[in-house]
């Protein structure tokens, strides 16, 4: 699916205009991902941490498509991308941030290599092959373990 399709269906108030399919291609897996997570660390870190701390979760990082087709966003969290990486200019690489300022929605880009400080949450989807096989208790019976 095309990126200014699902920015159309977001109906943003601005969009960076270097959020554009040559420069944040369709990836392997943008069409089959239905289950998310959202991470918050509550601290500053950097992508890579962030990156590894999806993994031993059994989860990636969310690209471009993921976060457009994410429906869970309450328009106010500052949530990134990390899976979709744009080279950028001088060498500089750059993610996609859905935040919100000033009542405003807006798609903006990022820097991957700084430290994310602040309000932002990391989305993650979950990686092909793997799935929690962890069987939770059903408290309307006690039986089920």
């Amino acid at each position: 699916m095309k990126l200014q399709s699902l920015i159309k269906k977001f109906k943003f108030d601005w969009v960076n205009s270097e959020i554009t399919d040559e420069n944040f291609p369709q990836q392997d897996g943008d069409e089959l991902t239905k289950e998310y997570k959202l991470y918050n660390f509550g601290k500053s870190i950097s992508s890579e941490y962030a990156i590894r701390e999806m993994e031993k979760d059994g989860y990636k990082p969310a690209t471009a498509r993921n976060l457009l087709k994410w429906k869970g966003w309450n328009g106010k969290d500052w949530v990134v991308a990390l899976g979709s990486v744009w080279p950028g200019l001088f060498g500089r690489r750059y993610v996609l941030v859905l935040y919100s300022l000033d009542s405003r929605r807006r798609l903006g880009l990022n820097r991957f290599e700084l430290d994310w400080v602040g309000p932002f949450r990391f989305l993650a989807v979950r990686k092909y092959g793997t799935s929690d096989t962890r069987k939770l208790k059903n408290p309307l019976n006690p039986l089920d373990s």
